[in-house]
């Protein structure tokens, strides 16, 4: 992929489908094309808008992103928005992988992934990894390919965010994993009280599916037929579990005790 600055051969007037987006990091975000939102095809154009920040312009089948910069725009701010929401609505579109909204990081070499709704505790627990000394895949949003019927996770950037912070990149992490590796299990986080004790119970059947559809990070009509047939085999193909997880930070060694020592005995089995 390339960026670069400008918009040529782009202009508003020649994408006149348009739709607000719900609103990230603060930041009010719109898409347009030149199609239709319910129909991808090769050579259809794009421009993704960050209010006051910047605009993104690509067409399907290019590997070139064009930008500029709106009142607001700077490096740091290009740079958080790219990596965060550009990139992986340029992979979803091209159909190269698919983004959950989901943390990733390594227990012996392999990755696992936490799912949670917003402020489930995902990026917590995942800190609390980092501290102990295991590699990070992906903080916040978890890229998947499917390969010869093996998912894998790919590694997105070495950083994290712990804290809830608009459009900063987060703190640098040294354990960054590099390598895109087959997912070892999915663990969907469920906050309970704090008093509870940890559980870990594997989620079976149909549930499989319902743990992972809500965490998509992108929904669009004419996307919904392929990621449907690939959420489907995900779940059939990973082990899913839930964690119950007691909403103290006073827990957290014990949730991750659980954990490891659970994918531990999963992988000797």
């Amino acid at each position: 992929m390339t960026v670069i600055e400008g918009r040529e051969s782009f202009t508003e007037q020649d994408l006149p489908q348009s739709m607000h987006l719900r609103q990230a990091h603060g930041r009010e975000m719109s898409i347009c094309t030149d199609g239709e939102f319910t129909v991808s095809a090769k050579g259809q154009s794009w421009c993704f808008e960050v209010k006051d920040v910047a605009r993104f312009y690509w067409r399907e089948g290019s590997a070139t992103i064009q930008f500029e910069y709106l009142t607001d725009g700077s490096e740091d701010l290009l740079a958080f928005w790219l990596i965060h929401i550009v990139v992986p609505l340029w992979f979803t579109l091209e159909g190269t992988g698919e983004f959950f909204h989901a943390c990733s990081v390594e227990i012996d070499g392999a990755p696992i992934m936490f799912t949670a709704p917003s402020m489930g505790g995902k990026s917590t627990l995942t800190e609390y990894f980092l501290r102990r000394g295991h590699g990070l895949v992906s903080d916040d949003k978890v890229a998947i390919v499917e390969e010869r019927g093996k998912f894998l996770a790919i590694p997105s950037h070495p950083n994290h965010r712990p804290y809830r912070r608009f459009e900063d990149l987060g703190i640098r992490v040294d354990s960054f994993c590099s390598k895109s590796a087959q997912i070892g299990a999915v663990y969907n986080l469920r906050r309970v009280a704090p008093d509870e004790a940890v559980q870990i119970t594997e989620v079976v059947g149909h549930r499989k599916f319902a743990v992972m559809r809500p965490s998509y990070l992108f929904d669009f009509g004419a996307l919904r037929e392929r990621r449907l047939a690939f959420t489907a085999a995900m779940a059939d193909s990973l082990s899913i579990y839930e964690v119950d997880l007691p909403w103290s930070l006073e827990k957290l060694e014990e949730v991750y005790d659980g954990i490891c020592d659970h994918f531990s005995q999963r992988e000797n089995c």
